[in-house]
Parts: structure tokens; C-alpha cells; sequence
């Protein structure tokens, strides 16, 4: 994935973390992971990893369909 990917996927979650009102713990406990991990990827200090980013697909759906169109972008046959 490239950089704009990842920024896309940071803004769901923070969007997400605000519209259902979320502390950064209860969005780490959502996920799976502690608020330090999470932290340093919001503030764009670390790259989330495979798994990181299937449990925001899991739980948030913003995620879901940014990795989606993801992966659907990388099936197609290249351009020519």
C-alpha cells in the first residue's frame, strides 16, 4: 500500500474514534491492541502492519472498504 492508502486508512479510524466517541484505549481495545501501538500509528510515527490493518477492517467498516478497493485495484491486469 502506498502512503495516500495509509493516510486514507488513518483519517477512517480517527474519523471513526470521534463519531462513536472513542478513547484512544477503547479504539486499541476494539482492535486488539494496546493504545500505545495504536497511538503511534495515528500519529503517523509507524506503519500499521497485515494484521493491525485486518482488525480495523473487522471492526470499522470505512476501513473494510478502503482495503477493498485496495485489493480490487491490484487484481485488475496493468494499464497499458
Amino acid at each position: 500500500m502506498d502512503d495516500r492508502e495509509i493516510e486514507a486508512i488513518i483519517e477512517a479510524l480517527e474519523r471513526a474514534r470521534e463519531e462513536e466517541f472513542l478513547s484512544l484505549r477503547g479504539l486499541a481495545k476494539r482492535l486488539g491492541f494496546s493504545p500505545s501501538h495504536l497511538s503511534m500509528i495515528l500519529a503517523r510515527k509507524r506503519r500499521p502492519g497485515k494484521r493491525f490493518l485486518w482488525a480495523a477492517a473487522q471492526s470499522i467498516e470505512p476501513v473494510r472498504r478502503l482495503l477493498a478497493a485496495h485489493f480490487e485495484e491490484t487484481k485488475r491486469p496493468p494499464r497499458r
